[in-house]
């Protein structure tokens, strides 16, 4: 005669003892012989167990697979707003990417970077308006020549890699006493730069605003360290290529 064995409950965790020790080597009616189960209990614990199981390796595959693509969508948009940093350009962001900024918001809620991206975006809106006034007064001057646009390019550079507002102002002065005569700008040999009549609508829009907060050389100087900050913070995003915290997107 058979013997009988009285039916038990079968934890999961007896469950997947089962399924270990079968996987080693030990036969399913050693196992119900030893555990004192129905061997017909344990075959069906042990193809539940393998079943659950494999189910979790599915299940942690596809999350470990959002979770690459949360991340690398993370380092795409800090991708793109470095690219924006670096040509000095305010950063605009289509529809779509609002809410993934938000959640690394949401997933690094300290990080200076948000006090920087701040500032920068209002100090980029000065700059803009500067430019803005620029056209507005060039609108009506005559078409400047390559050679004229050179000069005046040459002296907004000059003036600010030697961080020198007066030189500016120097630049000005000669356009508004002499804008129909060429006239050296200043006496150091490597900055004789001439402006003829049709460099002044322009010139002296660009230079005009030259003290207190709007002061373009001041604006330019922290405009070089917030794009500083501001690339430095990004650039550990991208390079981590996990951002940690968690936010209202993660796919857990």
């Amino acid at each position: 005669m058979s013997k009988h064995y009285k039916k038990a409950i079968v934890y999961p965790e007896r469950a997947r003892e089962w399924l270990a020790r079968y996987e080693s080597g030990e036969a399913l009616k050693t196992i119900a012989h030893v555990d004192h189960f129905d061997i017909r209990t344990v075959k069906r614990q042990v193809e539940e167990a393998t079943s659950e199981r494999m189910m979790n390796e599915v299940r942690q595959s596809v999350l470990r697979t959002a979770l690459e693509k949360h991340f690398s969508d993370f380092v795409t948009l800090a991708e793109r707003m470095r690219s924006m940093v670096k040509a000095g350009s305010p950063i605009f962001l289509d529809h779509d990417a609002i809410p993934l900024l938000n959640g690394l918001k949401q997933h690094l809620p300290r990080s200076p970077l948000w006090e920087y991206l701040g500032k920068y975006q209002t100090k980029i809106g000065k700059i803009v308006e500067l430019e803005n006034v620029g056209e507005d007064r060039g609108k009506n001057a005559p078409e400047l020549s390559p050679d004229s646009r050179k000069r005046l390019n040459n002296i907004m550079y000059n003036a600010r890699e030697a961080n020198d507002p007066d030189l500016l102002i120097q630049a000005r002065s000669q356009m508004r006493a002499n804008s129909d005569v060429d006239s050296p700008v200043t006496s150091n040999p490597s900055l004789r730069i001439l402006f003829t009549s049709q460099d002044f609508a322009v010139g002296e829009a660009k230079t005009t605003i030259t003290e207190g907060a709007n002061n373009p050389l001041k604006i330019d100087a922290d405009m070089k360290r917030l794009q500083r900050n501001l690339k430095d913070e990004l650039t550990t995003i991208v390079l981590r290529r996990v951002v940690p915290g968690r936010c209202s997107y993660c796919p857990l």
